[in-house]
């Protein structure tokens, strides 16, 4: 649900270059995710059921060529297997530890700003330690690795900033310690042009100016404030579960343990001056990943977007414990018990990657139930459009990446406008929730609320009265030239001569645009009263106004809350 449909519906009217184009140039400057939307939305559903099974597959793939590249500055010939048990942790780890793993990996608008740049990234860096290795400088090496940073920085505003940091760290040190690699630099300068260039071209994109018209102007004072609170709170949903915990100790011990075991005594072990100025490092980077939506909305990332954080952790941990493993190997060989612990540690480390596979294949009944549903409710409503119909009424879906969903009156009028967009027709949906052991006498008393509301002077009844039959209330639409202020007047007006209370009011929004639409909530023991008024959509729609009359559901006046609870 939610951005794929509007993607989709620009994709198939403006075809996949100019759809990309109107995104840069109204919505967002992130060129290869608009790209990439443009793509998937053209092909339509069909492609859905492959993309998370490919994402996942090139990108085990790619972690297993970054570590053998890694492995080959500690040994001549790194073991395949080890590469690949390597691979298999870090990506089961960053999948288990993500806050929102249905929206960084399942939803589709989701993933394809997030787990691209992650998996190009990883390239970039294989591309490094290779030239750390290969005598020689190849110019298309240097090509390759400009050409990775900047469609990877295209993807997401938090990765470009995190890789344009990283970059450069990377090449201050290594002109600083190792001056004389001349291939290693040549690459990590290629990489940063490549970064930086990408950084300009989303920083200056149009549609940002758009995108960021409902939050506050961009501001350089409160930005370190909202870039610690970020940053403190993504450790906090890092560490909310044990499972999250038990796995990243894993990690620590698998790390360790490769290091101290695994790689001999091919190589001298780190000083003790990059043992602590890697985790120093680490956290200046994850600092920088909280700093452009801090900037430019004074937000924090949304959980979907902490992938990224939780992907560069991981590979910390990971080095910085492979590390400490080779500076103290020389100890662990001369103690049998040090050996035995982290045998039994890994063997239940093992055990908890089991357990949480299986926690997670239990899903898939839910899983194809919503495929099922989808496919059901898609039928119908092109079926509905393929009649002449002019609206059309279907259940609604509840998905477990809680993204949102067109609701019984339009609480979201661009979800509502892309998914009509899409298919061409009006969509509404039905409550299907939870019984109700009072639900006739409830629905009995909305009725009758309902027709105890004088409607204004010249205001009509739409088309939609005699179409639409909520299952949790009474919904009314109505066309009329009254303005928001005088409707809103005549019901605060009838409603409180009723025990009404207005709650308050609130803007609704197109695209973050405002189109004049609106919405007052009123209360009473229990039940809500809803007044939508739709502004500049209404030839759209179809209707000027609406009233809801309801119980136990929520408008979105709260996100999240039900309405008069």
């Amino acid at each position: 649900m939610a951005d794929d449909f509007c993607s989709a519906a620009t994709a198939q009217s403006l075809g996949i270059v100019r759809g990309a184009a109107w995104w840069y140039v109204n919505w967002s400057g992130r060129f290869s995710a608009n790209i990439l939307d443009s793509v998937f939305g053209y092909l339509g559903p069909r492609i859905t059921p492959s993309v998370t099974l490919i994402i996942l597959i090139v990108w085990f793939g790619a972690l297993i060529c970054a570590a053998a590249s890694t492995f080959r500055l500690l040994l001549d010939r790194p073991s395949i297997s080890v590469c690949v048990l390597t691979a298999a942790v870090l990506l089961f780890v960053v999948v288990e530890i993500t806050p929102n793993v249905g929206q960084s990996l399942y939803w589709g608008q989701g993933m394809r700003s997030v787990i691209p740049p992650l998996i190009l990234g990883t390239v970039f860096a294989m591309l490094v330690t290779r030239s750390a290795i290969v005598p020689g400088i190849k110019f298309g090496w240097i090509v390759a690795a400009a050409a990775l940073t900047f469609i990877a920085g295209g993807f997401s505003e938090t990765y470009v900033a995190l890789q344009t940091v990283s970059i450069t760290l990377a090449l201050v040190v290594t002109l600083l310690v190792h001056p004389r690699k001349r291939r290693l630099i040549s690459i990590l300068l290629a990489g940063l042009i490549g970064s930086v260039t990408a950084l300009g071209i989303v920083v200056s994109a149009p549609g940002n100016a758009v995108r960021r018209t409902p939050f506050p102007e961009p501001a350089w004072q409160p930005l370190l404030r909202i870039s610690l609170d970020g940053f403190l709170q993504f450790f906090t949903k890092l560490f909310a579960t044990k499972l999250n915990c038990l796995s990243l100790v894993g990690l620590a011990v698998f790390a360790f343990a490769l290091g101290g075991f695994f790689f001999g005594e091919k190589r001298d072990g780190p000083s003790s001056a990059t043992l602590l100025s890697l985790p120093i490092a680490g956290l200046l980077l994850l600092f920088s990943c909280h700093v452009p939506i801090a900037y430019g909305a004074s937000l924090n990332l949304p959980d979907r977007t902490l992938v990224i954080p939780a992907y560069l952790l991981v590979a910390l941990l990971f080095v910085w414990f492979v590390l400490l493993g080779i500076k103290v190997r020389s100890g662990l060989g001369k103690s049998a018990w040090a050996a035995a612990a982290v045998v039994v540690f890994l063997i239940f480390f093992a055990g908890t990657a089991m357990y949480a596979g299986l926690r997670r294949a239990g899903l898939a009944p839910a899983f194809r139930n919503y495929a099922h549903e989808w496919d059901v409710r898609d039928a119908a409503i092109r079926d509905a459009k393929s009649r002449g119909d002019r609206f059309v009424q279907v259940r609604r879906l509840y998905n477990l990446a809680a993204l949102d969903e067109v609701e019984p009156d339009p609480k979201i009028l661009w979800l509502t406008k892309c998914v009509q967009d899409y298919y061409g027709i009006s969509v509404l949906t039905d409550y299907d929730g939870q019984p109700d052991a009072n639900a006739d006498y409830r629905q009995r008393q909305s009725e009758l609320a309902a027709e105890a509301i004088k409607t204004p002077p010249l205001a009509t009844p739409a088309t939609l009265n005699s179409f639409y039959k909520p299952g949790r209330g009474v919904v009314r639409f109505f066309k009329t030239d009254a303005s928001y202020d005088q409707l809103k007047t005549h019901y605060e007006s009838q409603l409180t001569q009723d025990g009404w209370k207005l709650i308050g009011e609130r803007k609704l929004e197109i695209f973050q645009r405002y189109p004049g639409a609106m919405q007052a909530l009123f209360c009473k023991d229990g039940y809500a009263a809803n007044l939508f008024y739709t502004g500049a959509e209404a030839q759209r729609l179809g209707y000027n106004y609406s009233l809801a009359i309801n119980w136990g559901l929520s408008s979105g006046f709260v996100w999240g809350v039900e309405d008069c609870k």
